[in-house]
């Protein structure tokens, strides 16, 4: 298992330059210092954004994909989680009161019910990133979104979200396994912000062991499909869509608009698709085109 602090956090460089590009930059120099061909990514929470856009830039490295309570778009996440909302406003006096803010933090964390729990916590926030670089971070994240990048990641991929969560709402996990073809969506019991317990170590290894593994017993944590169907009976509707005459717009735009273009139109057909309580089917590759019921 390889493990790394973070850009700006830890033992790293205290740099204030959090966007995604440079820490999918991050992630490949990792991976090219220990010269590694074929892995599996975990992100949790924040690092579950680069953790996806790794997956989608470069789909020949990545064997499966784990997203721990994952969110695809920052100003979505500030919108929906009272936990982000509560710490946006603290912002302005972020420098000020270092030491207020982190206690802050670190009681939530702890769940508001262990005052020594919370002063470990928040020693560890102080020590791990300066008040200037925590404004920086948050900053980033709230324009990060790879909603766009989600439609492209091939590895088999297990999005586990958790119930009663006020900090990345269930919701917003859903949403993003909804748009990661074919990811398999698993709903854990509530737990500690940012905890990652024997249970979550459990279930990833599972998957990651055995993709075709049994469904869980009654009294295990319980996986829900992300789009089903609502009857047994009903009025199928078979939608194939391809792009026409590509070539020629493809010498017209470049490949880089053409990509681009290409993306936002297969991400904007998925979501018509799931408004409509549809479904995607990606079990072969139809090169611009998508196919749905």
């Amino acid at each position: 298992v390889v493990t790394y602090d973070p850009r700006g956090m830890g033992l790293s460089q205290r740099v204030h330059d959090f966007s995604l590009d440079t820490r999918v930059a991050d992630m490949r120099t990792v991976v090219g210092h220990l010269q590694l061909k074929r892995f599996a990514i975990m992100g949790i929470t924040h690092a579950t954004v680069a953790a996806a856009a790794y997956a989608a830039r470069y789909p020949a490295d990545v064997t499966h994909l784990a997203l721990v309570t994952p969110y695809a778009d920052g100003p979505q996440l500030y919108a929906a989680s009272s936990a982000f909302s509560a710490y946006a406003a603290l912002e302005s006096v972020t420098v000020e009161q270092w030491d207020f803010v982190a206690m802050t933090i670190a009681s939530r964390g702890s769940g508001y019910g262990n005052v020594e729990a919370a002063r470990w916590g928040a020693e560890f926030i102080k020590a791990s990133i300066s008040a200037e670089g925590y404004l920086a971070y948050r900053r980033d994240n709230r324009q990060t979104s790879v909603r766009d990048e989600l439609a492209s990641i091939v590895a088999p991929t297990l999005v586990i979200g958790r119930e009663q969560d006020d900090v990345i709402p269930v919701e917003l996990t859903q949403d993003v396994a909804a748009r990661i073809p074919n990811a398999r969506f698993q709903l854990l019991p509530p737990s500690p912000a940012m905890a990652v317990d024997e249970n979550v170590n459990d279930v990833i290894l599972d998957f990651i062991r055995d993709q075709d593994a049994q469904k869980p017993a009654p009294d295990a944590p319980r996986e829900i499909p992300v789009a089903p169907l609502a009857a047994a009976h009903f009025t199928a509707v078979i939608l194939f869509t391809d792009i026409v005459s590509s070539t020629e717009l493809t010498e017209r735009m470049g490949d880089a608009r053409f990509r681009d273009a290409s993306r936002a139109l297969d991400a904007g057909l998925r979501a018509a698709i799931r408004d409509a309580g549809g479904a995607a089917i990606d079990g072969k590759l139809l090169g611009d085109g998508v196919l749905a019921t």
